[in-house]
């Protein structure tokens, strides 16, 4: 993205959303202990379960589908022509099937060479096709089935173009994919809550290229009435998504639980993709006045693929030397004292997680870069 575009917020925004993932798959608990936090008393879990559920469970599963709502916003926006539409194709061919093939090649032949996948023709196919060894590739899977397999919200806005409050007709496609999740009615391949979140950034992208989006959202001319509106707008998402995860939280009927579920997790990934926006392009307030911090920031924010791509594998690593370190205190340590220093651990380390990503990342990313422009471009998601 340009820098001085409106829309170059979206690349701070995009970061965000990664480090959300990194936290998500550093925890130190399973999905079902999680869970378990919002509905126990509060003195009834330990601190550091509840501070990873804040981060990786209330916080973290917002990640995900906040970023199929930027790829389907970022798709349709200024699509108004076929030929938009091929060259958009054309784009994704570059920024998601080829890193998606040459990662899942890359981590299959891993697993083969440390001997933990046997080497035969099936394991090649579900490995390089279906992310079988790259399992944090589902999102780029579901990503590519949404693009080029399922392109009826594409030929509707083209078939439509012109015809008067087509922006407000796109928001069917949203609404039939929850329908399909209320009813828990499956389509092959593809998960209906993705396509859920994808079609609502869809139909918002074309809404706003309807009304214009320099005048009502992405407004450049600062006015009180303008920050008003990019006031109320964050707050409404905010307390909708409480109200929808309020209704997650005690609610019984299994097909509302998993609409509100879908809601609040777009809710609230609009909410601060709201915020971004309100925020701007201008940098984080702890960069002010330190350009170095700044500079390195804005680098890792076009570091945004490979971040996602590197960061499961360099969270074994960080596990294995978690696990290590825990072991030598185990020998040392009496047992009774251990367990609160081996808390206090896991806590230093949960929370350091996304600064070790993010520096590892950085610095092979540049290390790339500086060897072979064209590989990095190409494992970075056709960003250089």
């Amino acid at each position: 993205m340009k820098k001085n575009s409106q829309i170059a917020f979206l690349s701070a925004y995009s970061f965000f959303l990664s480090i959300l993932v990194i936290f998500v798959h550093s925890t130190h608990f399973t999905v079902p202990e999680l869970q378990a936090v919002r509905k126990t008393a509060f003195f009834d879990s330990s601190n550091l379960l509840k501070l990873e559920f804040f981060f990786s469970e209330f916080l973290g599963q917002v990640a995900v589908p906040g970023f199929f709502f930027l790829s389907g916003f970022l798709f349709y926006r200024n699509l108004n022509s076929m030929k938009d539409w091929g060259r958009k194709l054309k784009e994704r061919m570059k920024s998601y099937l080829i890193p998606y093939l040459l990662w899942n090649t890359g981590m299959t032949l891993l697993y083969m060479f440390f001997q933990k996948a046997e080497c035969n023709p099936e394991n090649l196919f579900q490995g390089i096709l279906f992310y079988r060894f790259n399992p944090v590739f589902w999102y780029f899977y579901q990503l590519l089935l949404l693009t080029f397999c399922f392109p009826f919200i594409a030929v509707s806005t083209l078939l439509g173009r012109g015809r008067k409050k087509q922006g407000r007709i796109a928001f069917i496609f949203p609404f039939l994919f929850l329908i399909l999740v209320y009813f828990r009615l499956d389509i092959p391949y593809l998960n209906e809550d993705a396509g859920f979140y994808y079609s609502f950034g869809a139909a918002f992208s074309i809404f706003l290229n309807e009304e214009g989006e320099s005048n009502i959202f992405l407004r450049e001319r600062r006015t009180r009435n303008t920050y008003l509106k990019r006031f109320i707008l964050p707050c409404l998402l905010f307390c909708f998504s409480l109200f929808c995860y309020g209704y997650v939280l005690f609610g019984e009927n299994i097909a509302f639980l998993l609409s509100l579920t879908v809601l609040y997790r777009l809710s609230m990934a609009m909410f601060f993709f709201c915020i971004f926006w309100l925020k701007g392009d201008r940098p984080a307030l702890l960069c002010k006045g330190n350009r170095g911090l700044a500079y390195f920031f804005e680098a890792l924010q076009e570091m945004n693929f490979y971040i996602y791509a590197v960061h499961y594998l360099f969270l074994r690593l960080w596990f294995i030397l978690q696990n290590t370190l825990q072991r030598l205190l185990q020998n040392v340590l009496s047992i009774s004292f251990y367990d609160g220093v081996s808390n206090g651990l896991k806590a230093f380390f949960y929370l350091l997680s996304p600064v070790y990503c993010l520096a590892l990342a950085y610095f092979t990313g540049a290390m790339i870069k500086k060897i072979s422009p064209n590989l990095w471009k190409t494992i970075n998601g056709g960003r250089g």
